[in-house]
């Protein structure tokens, strides 16, 4: 975490996500708001340098999020669990 720290990442909200994942006793908001950020600069990268790979890397990443997500979908339905608690652990 603290090489995290040294980063030029935004810590306020990594300190919030650190917070949040103390409260819950698991590492799931940390490693939410890290693959969040993941896609985040994967996006930017792929509109500043359209020639290079990157938009082909942030397309295959999104296809990948969007099988993630209709998984979790499936999976949480055939258990019963709400649309709420479904949605709240899919990433957009």
């Amino acid at each position: 975490m603290e090489v995290l720290r040294r980063t030029s990442m935004e810590t306020a909200e990594l300190e919030d996500a650190l917070k949040e994942s103390h409260e819950h006793g698991g590492l799931d908001p940390v490693v939410s708001y890290l693959a969040s950020e993941r896609r985040t600069d994967l996006r930017r990268m792929s509109h500043l340098n359209p020639l290079s790979a990157f938009p082909l890397i942030y397309y295959l990443e999104s296809k990948v999020l969007e099988v993630q997500n209709l998984r979790l979908l499936v999976r949480g339905k055939a258990v019963g669990l709400s649309d709420e608690v479904i949605e709240a652990h899919m990433a957009f």
